[in-house]
């Protein structure tokens, strides 16, 4: 009696055993629910009165829709966000740059810095960036010691750029070039490695330690994440301007990029209808 007893809970113990290994052993069942991820246009690109346009995904860099693409053209003071990026990387952010006559003798005022003034490099970004500054890209072209085109161009052939040539800071010469892809592509990989100069372009104002300075950008808006305009009369107006796009499927930020045009604003709003009635985010 006491052999089947004891055999009877042997057995059990070894079911035991056995049920709990196979259930520790048994790979759960995990359900991922689908994420879309790819940005799909379903119409053919739109037609507008520009030299080019492109409309790309910011965090792969992928063109969604695009007109004359791969038309190299001037790009005007969208320059700005390269020299930017260039800058922040060549030059310590505390680095003190007293202004002279040489960087307030380019064309424009913007930025008003003035002789005598004292700005870091750090500080310089704000009025290149939200007004535009002609003189603010000179001062840091001289704090480079000359350096910063080179640096510029080899920043954007770093990122994939295949025609994009800069020969200033400012984007006031038309020999700073690029097609509206290239821009696609060097927008995507400079907000990836340097976001905060995004950043500095959605502000809408930033006081400076002389003079405030406020965002100039036709096409500031909530959901608006970074940008730079530009104008030359070789360029007509230019642009590069990010967005949070809301889908059925979920949020994106797209970029859009564009090259040649007479009305910067009409021209994002035509292009942004676009995305909402003919890209699905799948």
């Amino acid at each position: 009696m006491k052999r089947a007893i004891g055999y009877i809970v042997f057995s059990l113990t070894v079911l035991i055993v056995s049920v709990t290994y196979q259930a520790a052993a048994s790979p759960k069942l995990v359900v991922v629910p689908y994420q879309p991820t790819k940005l799909v246009a379903t119409t053919e690109p739109l037609s507008l009165n520009v030299s080019a346009y492109a409309i790309f995904d910011v965090e792969t860099g992928e063109i969604i829709s695009a007109y004359n693409d791969e038309m190299v053209l001037p790009i005007a003071s969208v320059t700005k966000l390269i020299t930017a990026v260039a800058s922040v990387e060549k030059l310590p952010k505390d680095k003190e740059a007293t202004i002279i006559y040489s960087d307030i003798a380019e064309d424009g005022r913007s930025g008003r810095l003035s002789v005598g003034q004292h700005y870091t490099s750090h500080e310089l970004l704000f009025p290149l960036l939200l007004e535009s500054s002609n003189d603010a890209a000179t001062a840091l072209a001289r704090l480079s010691e000359g350096e910063l085109v080179e640096d510029m161009n080899e920043l954007v052939a770093k990122a994939g750029a295949k025609n994009m040539v800069l020969n200033d800071t400012s984007g006031l010469s038309a020999r700073n070039v690029a097609s509206a892809r290239d821009l696609a592509t060097v927008s995507s990989y400079l907000y990836k490695i340097e976001p905060h100069i995004f950043d500095i372009t959605q502000l809408s104002k930033r006081a400076g330690p002389y003079v405030g300075w406020t965002n100039n950008s036709p096409v500031l808006e909530t959901n608006y994440r970074g940008g730079k305009h530009g104008y030359t009369e070789a360029a007509k107006r230019t642009l590069v301007a990010l967005y949070e796009e809301t889908f059925p499927a979920g949020k994106r930020t797209l970029g859009y990029v564009v090259l040649g045009s007479e009305d910067l604003r009409s021209d994002m709003e035509k292009l942004r209808l676009f995305v909402t009635e003919s890209v699905s985010l799948e």
